[in-house]
Parts: C-alpha cells; sequence; structure tokens
C-alpha cells in the first residue's frame, strides 16, 4: 500500500481464496476434502487502532474473542431493524472481526450503538487472530444457530446458500459515516476521496 499510495487495502466480497490453509478451513480427518475458500465480507486493511463505526442505528448483539488462531480474534456482532412495507422492521446483523481487544471492554449486550459512533478498533496482529491488520465487515440477514463463530468463509459448493444469507457489504460501505470513514478520516477526507487498492490477502 504504501508503494501504491493507497491508504486503504481491499479484499473483496464473494471472492475465492487460495489463503486458507490452516485446519480452521478444513477437516484434519480427511483433508482431501473441500475447505471452505469462499470469503463472504469485505475486509478492509488499514492500520491498527484505527476507529470502526456503525453504519447504521444498531444494539450489540454479541461479542467475543475468538482466540484460535486464524480466526476472528475479537469480533462483535451489532442488530439493526429497517422499517418494512408492512408496518414492522426487518431485522438483520453486521459483524466485524479482528478488532482490538479493548473493544470488548467497553461493550455489553444491549448497548444501543448510534450511526457513524466509534464503537470498537482495528486489532494489531498480536490479538486479531494472527492476521495483517484489517477490519472483516459482513451483513448478515440470519444468524441461523451460530453467534460469534457464523462463518466469514465458506466452501464453494456452498456459496448461493451463504451469499444469500450475506449480501454484498457494499450495499453499506458507501455511506460515508459507516466502517470506511476511519480510513478515509487518516487520508484527510470523505469515503468518497479515499484512494483505495484492491489487494487479495484477507
Amino acid at each position: 500500500m504504501e508503494r501504491t499510495g493507497a491508504c486503504v487495502g481491499i479484499g473483496r466480497y464473494d471472492e475465492a481464496r487460495a489463503l486458507y490453509t490452516s485446519a480452521l478451513f478444513g477437516s484434519r480427518e480427511r483433508p482431501t476434502d473441500e475447505r471452505r475458500t469462499v470469503h463472504l465480507g469485505i475486509d478492509l486493511q488499514v492500520a491498527p487502532g484505527s476507529a470502526v463505526r456503525a453504519p447504521l442505528n444498531g444494539v450489540v448483539h454479541a461479542f467475543a474473542n475468538n482466540k484460535a488462531p486464524l480466526d476472528y480474534g475479537p469480533v462483535v456482532i451489532l442488530r439493526h431493524a429497517l422499517p418494512n412495507g408492512a408496518g414492522g422492521a426487518q431485522e438483520f446483523f453486521t459483524l466485524y472481526g479482528h478488532l482490538s481487544a479493548i473493544t470488548l471492554e467497553k461493550l455489553r449486550v444491549g448497548q444501543q450503538i448510534t450511526r457513524g459512533e466509534k464503537f470498537g478498533e482495528v486489532g494489531a496482529t498480536s490479538e486479531n487472530g494472527g492476521w495483517a491488520p484489517h477490519l472483516h465487515f459482513q451483513i448478515i440477514t440470519d444468524l441461523l444457530e451460530y453467534g460469534t463463530d457464523f462463518p466469514g468463509v465458506v466452501r464453494a459448493s456452498e456459496r448461493s446458500v451463504w451469499t444469500s444469507l450475506c449480501p454484498d457489504p457494499n450495499l453499506l460501505l458507501g455511506d460515508s459515516c459507516g466502517a470506511i470513514s476511519s480510513a478515509a478520516e487518516q487520508c484527510g477526507g470523505n469515503a468518497a476521496r479515499a484512494r483505495v487498492a484492491a489487494r487479495e490477502e484477507p
């Protein structure tokens, strides 16, 4: 990123990646079985300590520190509700992985988070599951029976099912008050002016 002059690196949604080689993404007992390779979120590679902000009003649904190597590390799930045509509300969730450990100390389940509010920070490699510092951002329409272990990478043979549950995060990332705003701030401008470099890393 320094070489190209970019201030945010992007790991794309719904891309197949060959880098998931640990046992976490496949079977120890049957190593020839299909591995999880398809990425369900967007990765924003920024400096450790970069602010993570809510793209919409929401509530802290769950958080945990998934400490296994190459897992999420500190992860937060926010619950959101948007009005629907029937006079009710459509519930969905946003997931934020690879955060700092101190992020979790400041949160409680049920806590109200307002649109644009800083509620977390990007974690360093030593605390984020062992990855290069970045934010994993994912939209989830149904958690099924999962919590903070909701998959961010899935098998290619199940791609259509999982992408129907996890739509493209670009639906929210275009908002200048959204999760990308902290990276834009580092560039001295808003999200639309942030210089972004496409990348293949997680």
